[in-house]
């Protein structure tokens, strides 16, 4: 019989202690994203990172950023200090503005920033999230430290979930599709396309089944919405704290 995993509280206390002495040898990190002068706003406490909310940004540099990439049907979008902000397009890199400075590049980062991840973004110095902008769609962003600063890697997400034969997929998939239980899963390395497979599959099954379908991921890259189907999205670091915690409540 497979053992039970059983909490360790003498290990809990001893990786809080490190933590707490790590704090105080000054090993929490230091840097802050400046907050644009704007609409007054409850403050969360973030452990001495001052970062401002997604939209907080009147101006909506990163909006603009977001729609120029968009338009040239750009894959991504990259942000580093002291170089322009660049788009890829089919794989090559394009400079989309001029040179960004230090307190430009921490501005972008942080306007796009859920508050939610502040704590995680304080704690390990690199969060991955996904957001939307009305108009733009829907990104998923990698925002982390590099040389002081702040960077920011924005993937252009579909609006909606490309089919099968778009994807050209395997015709085996229809039957994955049909299946009424069991387990699949879907590997590969990073960029290989898993997600937007899994996205397709589900959006195969929601269109002609009548279910009750669930997602847990970190974080929700594409929204799906109910058609046949009900479905709901949990998202870790957001609506859950981790995703064993997520198989258990749900």
């Amino acid at each position: 019989m497979k053992q039970k995993f059983q909490p360790d509280p003498n290990l809990d206390r001893l990786i809080r202690r490190l933590n707490e002495a790590a704090r105080e040898t000054g090993a929490e990190p230091e840097m802050e994203i400046p907050v644009p002068p704007a609409r007054s706003r409850q403050e969360v406490p973030t452990t001495g990172w001052d970062l401002p909310s997604v939209g907080f940004d009147e101006k909506d540099e990163i909006g603009r950023l977001l729609k120029a990439a968009r338009d040239r049907d750009a894959s991504d979008l990259l942000i580093v200090a002291g170089s322009p902000p660049m788009i890829r397009i089919n794989g090559s890199l394009s400079p989309s503005g001029d040179t960004l400075t230090d307190e430009e590049t921490r501005t972008l980062c942080g306007d796009i920033l859920p508050r939610e991840r502040r704590q995680t973004l304080a704690r390990t110095g690199a969060v991955d999230f996904a957001f939307t902008r009305p108009g733009l769609g829907r990104f998923r962003c990698n925002l982390h430290r590099q040389r002081g600063s702040w960077a920011a890697a924005i993937r252009l997400l579909p609006k909606s979930p490309p089919g099968f034969k778009e994807l050209n997929l395997p015709p085996v998939l229809d039957r994955i599709v049909g299946l009424n239980h069991g387990l699949v899963l879907v590997t590969g390395p990073t960029g290989s396309g898993k997600s937007t497979t899994l996205a397709s599959i589900l959006a195969q099954i929601l269109e002609n089944r009548r279910l009750h379908a669930i997602t847990i991921e970190d974080p929700v890259e594409y929204e799906h919405h109910s058609s046949l189907s009900l479905v709901e999205h949990v998202e870790v670091g957001r609506d859950a704290e981790s995703f064993p915690l997520s198989l258990i409540h749900i």
